[in-house]
Protein backbone atom coordinates (compact mmCIF):
# COMPACT_ATOMS: atom_id res chain seq x y z
CA UNK A 1 0.00 0.00 0.00
CA UNK A 2 1.54 3.37 -0.95
CA UNK A 3 2.25 5.80 1.90
CA UNK A 4 -0.41 8.18 0.57
CA UNK A 5 -3.06 5.53 1.29
CA UNK A 6 -2.21 5.23 5.02
CA UNK A 7 -4.00 8.35 6.25
CA UNK A 8 -6.58 6.45 8.31
CA UNK A 9 -4.19 3.95 9.86
CA UNK A 10 -2.19 4.03 13.09
CA UNK A 11 1.08 3.71 11.13
CA UNK A 12 0.41 6.73 8.92
CA UNK A 13 3.16 8.80 10.53
CA UNK A 14 5.71 5.98 10.87
CA UNK A 15 8.46 6.01 8.22
CA UNK A 16 8.25 2.97 5.92
CA UNK A 17 11.54 1.36 7.08
CA UNK A 18 10.33 1.32 10.71
CA UNK A 19 6.85 -0.15 10.22
CA UNK A 20 8.04 -3.73 10.74
CA UNK A 21 10.96 -2.91 13.05
CA UNK A 22 11.00 -4.46 16.53
CA UNK A 23 10.41 -2.07 19.43
CA UNK A 24 14.07 -2.26 20.49
CA UNK A 25 15.14 -1.00 17.04
CA UNK A 26 12.47 1.68 16.94
CA UNK A 27 13.71 2.97 20.31
CA UNK A 28 16.88 4.23 18.61
CA UNK A 29 15.10 5.84 15.65
CA UNK A 30 14.65 9.62 15.58
CA UNK A 31 11.48 10.68 17.37
CA UNK A 32 9.03 12.98 15.60
CA UNK A 33 8.36 14.65 18.96
CA UNK A 34 6.36 13.99 22.11
CA UNK A 35 3.50 11.50 21.88
CA UNK A 36 0.21 12.97 20.77
CA UNK A 37 -3.30 12.10 21.88
CA UNK A 38 -3.49 9.21 19.39
CA UNK A 39 -0.36 7.63 20.87
CA UNK A 40 -1.67 8.04 24.41
CA UNK A 41 -4.96 6.40 23.41
CA UNK A 42 -3.16 3.47 21.73
CA UNK A 43 -1.01 3.00 24.84
CA UNK A 44 -4.11 2.98 27.05
CA UNK A 45 -5.67 0.40 24.73
CA UNK A 46 -2.63 -1.88 24.92
CA UNK A 47 -2.39 -1.56 28.70
CA UNK A 48 -6.06 -2.43 29.18
CA UNK A 49 -6.07 -5.40 26.76
CA UNK A 50 -5.75 -8.99 27.91
CA UNK A 51 -3.20 -10.14 29.06
CA UNK A 52 -1.64 -6.75 29.78
CA UNK A 53 -4.47 -5.81 32.14
CA UNK A 54 -2.79 -8.16 34.66
CA UNK A 55 -0.95 -5.92 37.17
CA UNK A 56 2.74 -5.63 36.29
CA UNK A 57 2.61 -7.70 33.09
CA UNK A 58 2.79 -4.69 30.75
CA UNK A 59 5.91 -3.40 32.54
CA UNK A 60 7.50 -6.88 32.50
CA UNK A 61 6.81 -7.22 28.77
CA UNK A 62 8.44 -3.88 28.03
CA UNK A 63 11.38 -4.73 30.31
CA UNK A 64 11.93 -7.97 28.38
CA UNK A 65 12.96 -5.75 25.43
CA UNK A 66 14.90 -3.31 27.60
CA UNK A 67 12.09 -0.73 27.40
CA UNK A 68 9.80 1.19 29.70
CA UNK A 69 6.95 3.61 29.06
CA UNK A 70 9.30 6.59 29.13
CA UNK A 71 11.49 5.28 26.27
Amino acid sequence: MPDSDLSGYALAGVPAPLRAAPLAERLHAPSPGPPGQDARERLAGWRSATPFDTPGLWQRRLAADGLDEDR
